[in-house]
């Protein structure tokens, strides 16, 4: 189709190209013609394998696209188990959620960085489902939650009072201690029904990354949390923020100074609500012939997961995407 023109669009009969042509032929080019398409196999796993011009090598990469459709089971070709058919997908992936911001209040936050987390985490409280718990978790050289005995369940007193007390935030809690604020989120009494996904928003480093980064690992593999982080500016420490993320089961973001942090928020938020493939693992063909890959340990539902490699040997056979989803821990395997 197209936004801008009437086009007529014959495709041709292996549906593998199509010619497009304007509808009237004597309109006036006076603007861009935009054409919108898609892939009919979007949802298929695709692989391209590419030899170099230079040396006998062969470069590959695979891509799938995770999808979850609620009552109608799963869809991309994923089968939890190849013998029985799950319809009803809420029994995997439909667990409600707790919500913790960990917002850095240290001095380095103060002025434009203070002001856009203050911004971003209003939105990100207006934008929470409303059958969530959520708290806020202020840090710097101490650290205050909102709610201390247990996170508040969604409701419109509770989003007033946090709403009231983030423009009352300054960046006057010192330097940047993350370890004992996320120790305290993580050891908040539990909701039953709800699993917990923290977000940390920080521009600072701190010279214990390794046990933060530890701490939210044994949390993750213990199911009891996921946690993703957004890194503000240009100080922000690459190894603490990736490698929180990465052992969480999460996604890391980066922002450079003067860049709008809203839309990170709001990605952040939508892969903090989504279920998500995790402990991912790639067979390749021809291990033997392997010189390097890169895959991912975790997939986001509906968000392409890519991996790539390179072979001495011209690759033939199969691919064998493995790992574990859903509440339950159950295995799913894809061949391509």
């Amino acid at each position: 189709i197209s936004t801008s023109h009437k086009i007529v669009a014959d495709f041709n009969p292996t549906k593998k190209f199509a010619y497009v042509t304007l509808k009237n032929m004597t309109e006036d080019p006076d603007r861009d013609i935009v054409i919108l398409y898609r892939n009919y196999d979007i949802h298929k796993p695709h692989v391209i394998l590419q030899k170099s011009p230079n040396h006998d090598t062969y470069a590959m990469l695979v891509s799938f696209l995770p999808f979850s459709e609620s009552k109608k089971g799963m869809r991309s070709g994923i089968d939890l188990n190849p013998n029985e058919k799950y319809h009803d997908s809420s029994k995997y992936f439909s667990m409600k959620k707790e919500f913790v911001l960990l917002l850095d209040c240290s001095g380095s936050m103060s002025g434009n960085r203070i002001e856009q987390s203050k911004e971003a985490a209003k939105i990100f409280l207006k934008s929470l489902p409303s059958d969530s718990y959520f708290n806020v978790i202020l840090f710097g050289s101490t650290y205050q939650a909102f709610f201390p005995e247990a996170s508040a369940k969604y409701a419109k007193g509770a989003i007033k009072e946090t709403l009231d007390k983030i423009n009352a935030i300054g960046a006057d809690l010192g330097g940047t201690e993350i370890f004992p604020a996320l120790n305290y989120a993580i050891s908040m009494p539990h909701i039953e029904g709800h699993s917990r996904t923290i977000l940390i928003m920080t521009d600072g480093e701190v010279s214990n990354a390794e046990e933060v980064i530890g701490l939210a690992k044994n949390a993750a593999t213990k199911g009891q949390s996921s946690f993703h982080s957004i890194g503000i500016g240009s100080g922000a420490s690459r190894h603490l923020v990736q490698g929180v993320a990465e052992a969480g089961n999460g996604m890391a973001y980066f922002l450079t100074d003067g860049e709008a942090i809203m839309p990170k928020v709001i990605e952040a938020l939508g892969n903090m609500n989504d279920d998500y493939l995790r402990d991912l693992s790639i067979e390749w063909p021809k291990e033997s012939s392997l010189i390097v890959s890169n895959f991912p340990k975790i997939g986001f539902y509906g968000k392409s997961v890519v991996g790539s490699a390179v072979f001495s040997l011209k690759p033939e056979g199969s691919i064998t995407i493995k790992g574990k989803v859903g509440k339950e821990k159950a295995n799913f395997e894809e061949t391509i």
